[in-house]
């Protein structure tokens, strides 16, 4: 029998267009189009938009998708109402607004064609018509609003009494903000009728503000409006005129807050009775402290007794800047059943790392950062900046080990700014055998090039399972070719998580292959029954 396959039938997707004596390209494709417009700069849009009208319709999306004040203020800042009327529909494809901060940036959106609005970023200064016209544009896109991020300009002096005394710090807006979200009867109507909350429903679900004024009692009855609210940061946020008269809600679900100590019991320095924030968060699940900076009114001890009675179900927590005595106590005596912890290396000490320790039974994932960038940004610095600044600095100290010993539950170990000793790792072993992420650095792999050696062994013992844990298809770095230099013990190391994916060793990421199969357990021996 021929095993020759008849040649396909099947035409070429151009082959199907009509043939008018024209050439046709893949452009002349609507659905290619689109494809392509999602990688092309806006400058390059513009200019195919003007082709034909049907390439109008493809291009001009990622044209009017996003607008950034900061950067294309000499464009969107001067559209006229006639422009906006005159393209129509259009003024809906507006998804992102950002960077609003002048007075004729509100007003060049101020049409009822830009209503679809998802996310704002806004900065007010020194006007009260600011607050106004953004009131407006609240309302008009409060059934698509996502995301607000309102700030308003650093008083000066930057003191509490400065920021009270200017009306400009005041917070207008509120009741425009409290129309972003159905009624709390409204929800759990059903999904996708736009009466529910939560992603189907709908409802403001990231909020941001930053040196503004508002009373207690319009935060209460914010949370209770907007409770599809997934992450609220506050900074430098004053909430005024507290009443013990007035019942406070404090059945809000939000699992993510971000605001430090002092925003959280110092809200109003001329009211010193008021109760924490944390009263109306019982659901809070992640708490990202930027400061650490002590609150006058409150002890240690009340502040350690708030955390743990109004928060029962916090596992996470982020700890930025500040006195590592807190963050002890609090790790130590405020909160149980942790899961994640990041924090900066410039707060870690003795009391810390026991503080973490008293988390092992539940922790599976550790972060220490180097202090000078967000827990969620990357470091930007280049590795013979960061790997110099590193062994000058932080090195890592033994109790240090006391993490990766006893914390056995580990998923996630991230310590870029510090450096392992690889005798202290071999004093202390590593407990953690679900290990699935690793960041460290090891004293020893001092080039790029040693640590990409080291990792192509790991691999290869990984990838063709071999048993003999040496150096066998790389010549020791050290020479001796006996497997006891530092290479040859960190891949031994590495070696024993059979669950580790993703290794950073201070170059980049390095994704493992899997590795073999562990082997069946024996046979149970037969009964004498």
């Amino acid at each position: 029998m021929s095993t020759h396959k008849p040649p396909s039938t099947k035409k070429p997707l151009f082959a199907l267009l009509p043939n008018n004596g024209f050439k046709y390209t893949p452009l002349d494709v609507p659905g290619i189009r689109v494809i392509i417009a999602r990688y092309l700069s806006r400058t390059d849009c513009i200019s195919c938009m003007c082709v034909c009208r049907d390439w109008l319709q493809d291009f001009i999306r990622p044209v009017w998708h996003t607008i950034d004040f900061s950067k294309d203020f000499s464009t969107f800042s001067t559209i006229s109402p006639d422009s906006l009327t005159k393209y129509g529909g259009y003024g809906g494809l507006i998804s992102e607004v950002l960077n609003v901060t002048a007075t004729e940036h509100l007003q060049a959106l101020q049409h009822s064609y830009v209503d679809q609005v998802k996310v704002l970023t806004t900065q007010l200064v020194h006007s009260c018509m600011n607050h106004l016209l953004l009131s407006d544009t609240i309302r008009r896109n409060q059934k698509t609003l996502r995301e607000l991020d309102i700030h308003c300009k650093q008083p000066n002096p930057d003191t509490f009494a400065e920021q009270r005394r200017h009306g400009q710090h005041y917070l207008f807006s509120m009741d425009a903000i409290l129309s972003l979200s159905p009624p709390p009867l409204a929800f759990g109507l059903g999904s996708g009728d736009g009466c529910g909350g939560g992603a189907d429903g709908g409802g403001l679900t990231k909020l941001k503000l930053a040196y503004v004024c508002i009373t207690r009692e319009s935060f209460s009855a914010l949370l209770q409006r907007c409770q599809s609210l997934q992450e609220l940061t506050l900074h430098r946020v004053l909430l005024l005129n507290h009443r013990p008269s007035l019942t406070l809600f404090a059945g809000s679900g939000l699992p993510h807050l971000v605001a430090s100590l002092t925003q959280i019991w110092d809200l109003d320095p001329n009211d010193l009775d008021a109760p924490s924030l944390l009263e109306h968060f019982p659901l809070l699940e992640t708490w990202h402290i930027p400061s650490l900076a002590s609150p006058a009114k409150i002890t240690v001890t009340e502040m350690r007794e708030d955390i743990s009675w109004c928060c029962p179900v916090l596992k996470e927590i982020r700890f930025g800047e500040g006195d590592s005595a807190t963050a002890a106590d609090i790790l130590a005596n405020a909160l149980t059943g942790l899961e994640s912890c990041t924090l900066s290396a410039w707060i870690l000490s003795s009391s810390t790392v026991l503080g973490l320790v008293a988390h092992q039974d539940t922790l599976t994932s550790v972060t220490i950062t180097t202090g000078t960038s967000s827990p969620t940004t990357p470091t930007t610095t280049t590795w013979e900046e960061s790997h110099t600044s590193a062994f000058q600095n932080l090195i890592a100290i033994e109790w240090l080990y006391m993490i990766p010993r006893l914390c056995r539950h580990l998923h996630t170990l991230s310590m870029e700014p510090l450096v392992c000793d690889m005798d202290s790792v071999d004093k202390y072993p590593w407990g953690c055998q679900d290990l699935q992420q690793l960041r460290v650095r090891f004293k020893g792999l001092e080039t790029p090039q040693e640590i990409d050696i080291c990792l192509l062994q790991v691999c290869d013992r990984r990838r063709f399972e071999i048993a003999r844990i040496g150096v066998t298809n790389h010549e020791n770095e050290d020479g001796d070719g006996d497997g006891d230099g530092v290479l040859a013990r960190v891949v031994r190391c590495l070696l024993q998580f059979g669950r580790l994916s993703v290794v950073w060793l201070g170059t980049k990421e390095y994704y493992m292959p899997p590795a073999p199969p562990s082997p069946p357990p024996p046979p149970l021996p037969p009964s004498d029954a």
